[in-house]
């Protein structure tokens, strides 16, 4: 994956596209809406995966950005943030994608984790979406 100087990543953006796990969500919610209950675990769990990655990568000064990285999931997607709206570490942003402004260079530790663990990631939802048809019969 390359990288931009300051702020924006040329390929991939951190994403892993998973081909047919849209139409296999919308199969879950028409067959029953707790399923996605299913999808929510396995989004956290890799979305767990990278946070402890990101959280090795950070640079470190004081410790509070890494201790920062966490894992998060929604309905139809895993999160991994990292600093904090309103109290310290708020420079999770200029760290991550850099700060020309100020001489920060950007540092995509997610992304970069993300990069580390995404055959292992896409392994995980390979077996869990295989598991999934199976069990809702959606095949």
């Amino acid at each position: 994956m390359a990288n931009g100087t300051y702020g924006y990543r040329v390929e991939g953006r951190g994403n892993v596209k998973i081909e047919g796990i849209t139409k296999i969500q919308r199969q879950i919610r028409e067959f029953d809406a707790n399923a996605q209950d299913d999808l929510k675990v396995i989004h956290l769990e890799n979305a767990k995966i990278v946070a402890a990655v990101a959280g090795r990568l950070v640079p470190y000064k004081t410790g509070k950005l890494a201790e920062s990285v966490r894992a998060g999931a929604l309905k139809n997607s895993g999160v991994v943030r990292a600093g904090f709206a309103k109290k310290d570490p708020v420079y999770a942003g200029p760290i991550h994608f850099g700060w020309p402004k100020r001489r920060i260079t950007p540092n995509p530790f997610i992304y970069d984790a993300i990069d580390q663990r995404k055959q292992e990631i896409i392994d995980n939802y390979v077996k869990a979406i295989d598991n999934l048809t199976n069990k809702y019969g959606l095949r």
